[in-house]
């Protein structure tokens, strides 16, 4: 009976703090948020079927998936930042570099799903194959290095280095080539 009591108080410790009420309503403002980005995509959705271009409809499916979890993801790390307001764990220091890594991993996610997207629609509407593929693939892995690149310079990795190394690099595969 005495265990009962304890968790009651606690809880209403938990309901009495400003901080609890304030992590809890950003929390339910981003369900709310995500639930209504969803009912805006499905009233765009309709509209976009009805139009006859690529572009549209490659970008409203590829944006779905990553506008909801950077709703998600910028919540959660708001949430994070006043509970770590309060608490010294070492926290706070982590939370902006992941919250940036999210948001530069949820960008590169748009970018290659909505370049697939273009490639598809150009392939279904009879485009040469193998010239869409290629540029394809090019743009993937452009973006894919960009976001690479960004990422390990938020982490501290210096990547002067690495970007030396490339443009020597590009400089031999130009001189390689340049007889083809």
């Amino acid at each position: 009976m005495k265990e009962m009591e304890t968790s009651t108080s606690e809880l209403m410790g938990w309901i009495n703090d400003p901080l609890a009420l304030l992590v809890f309503s950003i929390v339910f403002s981003t369900l709310l948020l995500n639930y209504l980005a969803r009912k805006i995509f499905d009233r765009l959705e309709a509209k976009v079927k009805k139009s006859e271009t690529v572009w549209d409809d490659a970008f409203l499916h590829s944006i779905r998936r990553p506008v909801a979890w950077l709703i998600w993801v910028m919540g959660i790390s708001w949430a994070a930042e006043i509970v770590s307001s309060r608490d010294v764990s070492g926290l706070a220091e982590i939370i902006e570099p992941v919250r940036y890594i999210a948001v530069v991993g949820l960008i590169a996610l748009f970018l290659t799903r909505f370049i697939r997207e273009v490639e598809l629609a150009l392939i279904r509407e009879g485009s040469d194959v193998t010239t869409v593929t290629a540029v394809g693939k090019l743009l993937r892995i452009s973006v894919l290095i960009t976001a690479s690149l960004t990422i390990l310079q938020t982490l501290g990795i210096n990547i002067s280095g690495i970007l030396a190394f490339g443009g020597i690099g590009g400089i031999a595969v130009g001189f390689a080539a340049k007889d083809l």
